[in-house]
């Protein structure tokens, strides 16, 4: 029914254990492959929505308009466009954005229990199999099989990526800058 969906998962799948390296850079070959499939030059910044943008392009053969480095920020876009969807409508193949850290997003492999089963990049300096409650769940992002003309979205100059872990970097023009944590007050 959904078979770039389909695709897309089993891409995502193929990348189990493949990671950083060195391990806590959120650098190595793997890493910048997937940090490539966003607007943001550079890296060492956190990669869960580069892995998420990487699947839907590589694996799902979808053009992905939207090629943000931020889990929040891929969701944000994702209703705008009228992409966003709920647990209920979710299918395997579609992204979850989660409340956890500063941001993280996955690639869902089915919701069950209660629980979202997600392949995500970037957690655990690596793209590993998760399960985490619904409760801790954003939004969910179903991209179209084949998605429509769009004019080309301008990429920003700055923007601030996040993790799980709550650790933020400021990327400007490719380099990355830390910032507080999440949780810490910015003045």
């Amino acid at each position: 029914m959904f078979p770039r969906h389909d695709a897309a998962l089993k891409y995502a799948a193929g990348f189990l254990g493949a990671g950083e390296y060195p391990p806590g850079s959120n650098r190595g070959p793997f890493v910048e492959f997937c940090q490539q499939h966003t607007w943001l030059k550079g890296t060492g910044w956190p990669w869960c929505a580069a892995f998420a943008v990487t699947v839907v392009q590589e694996g799902g053969g979808v053009e992905y308009p939207d090629r943000t480095a931020g889990a929040w920020d891929l969701l944000e876009r994702a209703r705008k466009r009228g992409w966003a969807c709920s647990a209920k409508t979710a299918v395997p193949g579609d992204l979850v954005v989660f409340n956890i850290g500063s941001g993280h997003v996955g690639v869902v492999e089915k919701i069950e229990n209660g629980n979202v089963i997600s392949i995500d990049g970037n957690a655990g300096d690596a793209v590993s199999r998760c399960t985490r409650p619904l409760s801790k769940v954003r939004g969910f992002v179903h991209w179209p099989e084949d998605v429509p003309a769009h004019k080309p979205v301008k990429a920003p100059k700055v923007q601030v990526v996040g993790s799980a872990s709550g650790t933020r970097k400021l990327v400007v023009a490719g380099k990355s800058l830390p910032l507080p944590k999440a949780k810490d007050k910015v003045t």
